[in-house]
């Protein structure tokens, strides 16, 4: 079974697994007093749809995560006088979240351009000229242009390549579009890939 995991950047929790008195349920603790239950059948693990939206797999057995482990969880209630708000609804090992976070701006709207361009380490002609190399939702750049380090990436920080013998390079500036047209410089948006 698949279930959504319905999150935004700050609507998770990240606990450290505090005791584990079955083999169906844990509790977690994120430094307030409260733990907070989480049961086998409501935990999964973590991927991301080609729509770019976040998603629980329950398709397989899951283990319970051992004390001290890190997991992520998403509460059943956001208002601390709810009895919900000490359960989860979803959970998943924290490692699973760090490789899926990105989409939680799949839908955000980003932009690379090139400038300092260079042959040979000298300024090129162009090297004020500024070319807008991809512009989209994240993910359709992720699926278009998956981030490698292999240095084949076009959308890297750095980028260069030989081309009849001479280093053509140039960096990249990544921005992010807001609803409001506003730009605002960040880091390269997308996970990396093996």
């Amino acid at each position: 079974m698949t279930k959504n995991f319905p999150v935004n950047e700050h609507g998770i929790v990240e606990g450290t697994v505090s005791t584990v008195p079955s083999d169906v349920y844990f509790f977690t603790q994120n430094g307030s007093p409260a733990q907070i239950f989480c049961h086998r059948n409501e935990g999964g693990s973590l991927r991301v749809t080609p729509a770019g939206q976040i998603v629980l797999d329950q398709n397989c057995d899951i283990d319970l995560p051992p004390i001290g482990d890190k997991v992520v969880l998403i509460r059943g209630s956001d208002r601390p006088s709810d009895r919900n708000f000490t359960k989860a609804l979803r959970w998943a090992y924290a490692s699973d979240w760090r490789e899926v976070r990105w989409a939680v701006h799949a839908q955000t709207v980003f932009r690379a351009t090139a400038y300092d361009h260079r042959n040979g380490g000298h300024f090129q002609g162009n090297t004020g000229h500024e070319v807008r190399l991809a512009e989209g939702r994240l993910i359709d750049l992720v699926n278009d242009n998956p981030r490698h380090q292999n240095g084949r990436d076009p959308l890297a920080e750095n980028y260069s390549t030989s081309l009849a013998g001479k280093v053509l390079s140039y960096k990249t500036r990544w921005e992010r579009i807001d609803t409001d047209g506003q730009l605002t410089e960040c880091a390269d948006p997308r996970p990396v890939v093996a």
